[in-house]
């Protein structure tokens, strides 16, 4: 019976997730409480995505 799962957990679940949303919501309909991520940010992301692709790539060609 690996498949059953609880109903009631997931309903618990989603009540949780419904709540959040509504949070979010209120939150974002404050005015001047949602501001946008400085572009800086994205730009260190991409950074930081295109070194660990490198860390991958040379630590793939040492396990060959």
């Amino acid at each position: 019976m690996g498949n059953v799962i609880s109903i009631q957990a997931k309903r618990e679940e989603r009540e949780v997730e419904v709540h959040f949303a509504e949070l979010l919501d209120k939150e974002a309909s404050i005015e001047g409480s949602v501001k946008p991520l400085p572009r800086s940010m994205f730009d260190r992301i991409k950074v930081l995505r295109e070194q660990a692709e490198v860390q991958r790539q040379e630590h793939d060609l040492i396990e060959c």
